[in-house]
């Protein structure tokens, strides 16, 4: 006979496998902690919850995490070619910049 494991998570639902369950587990601790950061950034609870579920469910905190963790690799022309050792003119930002600014401004999830 097989011996058949699944995981519940606290939303109720099974996943197979440990890594699953403490993936979905992640996820919804973040989702928990989103909604009053969007809340307080919309100003509407409304629209805030309409948001959230354009993230979480729409595009998916899997999906994010997976682009989050995207590396930089710079070319010729970002700074690779005879100013490697340059630093970036602090004037320009970057889409970059600009992500981790909006993303230190609402604070740790």
């Amino acid at each position: 006979m097989a011996r058949i494991t699944a995981y519940e998570a606290s939303d109720g639902k099974l996943l197979r496998d440990r890594k699953e369950y403490l993936r979905h587990e992640s996820n919804l601790l973040v989702a928990k902690k989103l909604q009053p950061i969007i809340e307080a950034q919309v100003g509407d609870a409304d629209k805030a919850a309409e948001i959230q579920k354009v993230i979480v469910e729409g595009i998916g905190l899997n999906t994010l995490r997976d682009l989050f963790a995207i590396q930089f690799k710079p070319g010729a022309e970002d700074g690779e070619g005879e100013n490697a050792g340059a630093a970036p003119n602090a004037e320009a930002g970057t889409p970059a910049d600009a992500g981790a600014a909006a993303a230190g401004a609402g604070g740790d999830i």
